[in-house]
């Protein structure tokens, strides 16, 4: 992928002409330029209005942007996030366009659009439009976009407050309004979030995940599934699958899998109670193993992601591995996805 901090020129995309360009994008990623198109896909150009912006923040190398953190952009150019506020303002770094006339400073109004998600009722402050104090602003559960427009000479900050919300994106392009507050969070209901952590128990390979299936699409199922490494495939080199439904009704769902390699078997439990696990097992039976935490809807895949790696020797459980924690942030409900 690109480093972080770089926004791509140009980006690939199917050409469905019942998709919005905002549908088929990543969250925070605004492409709204066509180079070229033929009956497959289309080349999108950044657009020409955005100064700066980072598209994931839910990358590896990205700033922490998790509860409790109060982060101010240094150099929104780059991205670069520090603690505490600099001795001056962001904007005399990157914007510092500044003309003195009778007396009075004027600087070039911005608009910035930060995405955000949060698997609770949250809040954020954000920075104050003209002078005055920050403003505490509720953001609902899923992923949203808040708007505002800013003077040239205001910082840009924010402090998660309350739950466990996430900055994923977020862009600055000129403002053609004056220094307002945006309104009320705009919910992204097409946009389902799932935030997976893998982790060790004393004798499991366990791991949590949060989610938020949007309403109206029907129910989803999430899977632990397990195959030989390097090259298992379906039957001979599956070791099993353990699944559950996830409910597609917008809500919040936070699920426990406890896995026992050595007996083939996955206890869950969502939202703290236990739930049916339905499971497959396959004719493996010790070697090299990787698992992976899969959720399909009607459709298929829609997002796959790694948990650990181990090995079983003799009915015995080694070489654990397990992988970072991982957030994304899925398109749902895409015609003829």
């Amino acid at each position: 992928g690109l480093p972080f901090g770089k926004y791509p020129d140009y980006a690939i995309v199917p050409n469905n002409p019942t998709l919005s360009n905002d549908a088929i994008m990543p969250v925070g990623m605004e492409m709204d330029g066509e180079v070229t198109t033929n009956a497959a896909v289309r080349v999108l150009s950044q657009s020409q209005a955005l100064e700066s912006g980072y598209h994931d923040m839910t990358a590896p190398d990205a700033p922490d942007s998790t509860n409790g953190k109060d982060m101010t952009v240094l150099n929104y150019g780059g991205l670069t996030f520090s603690k505490p506020k600099p001795s001056r303002s962001i904007w005399d770094v990157l914007f510092g366009t500044t003309f003195v006339d009778d007396g009075w400073l004027f600087r070039t109004l911005k608009q910035v659009d930060m995405y955000f998600v949060s698997f609770n009722t949250s809040s954020v402050t954000v920075p104050p439009v003209w002078g005055g104090t920050s403003q505490e602003m509720g953001l609902p559960v899923g992923v949203s976009r808040y708007t505002l427009s800013l003077m040239a000479s205001s910082d840009i900050s924010y402090t998660l407050q309350v739950g466990d919300a996430r900055l994923l994106a977020m862009s600055v392009r000129p403002s053609a309004r004056g220094p307002v507050l945006g309104p009320d969070p705009i919910p992204l209901t097409d946009r389902l979030p799932l935030l997976v952590t893998p982790a060790q128990g004393s004798d499991t390979l366990d791991a949590r995940m949060k989610v938020i299936a949007p309403a109206g699409g029907g129910d989803y199922t999430a899977t632990i599934d397990v195959y030989a490494e390097p090259w298992g495939t379906h039957p001979e080199g599956h070791y099993g699958s353990w699944s559950v439904v996830v409910p597609g009704d917008g809500q919040a769902h936070e699920y426990a899998f406890r896995f026992d390699p050595p007996a083939r078997t996955v206890a869950t439990e969502r939202d703290g109670q236990p739930v049916e696990t339905f499971a497959w097992n396959g004719p493996p039976t010790q070697g090299d193993f990787r698992a992976w935490l899969v959720l399909t809807d009607q459709q298929g895949t829609i997002a796959q992601v790694p948990l650990y790696t181990f090995a079983l020797d003799g009915g015995r459980l080694t070489g654990v591995q397990i992988e970072r924690e991982s957030l994304q942030v899925v398109p749902v409900g895409e015609p003829g996805r």
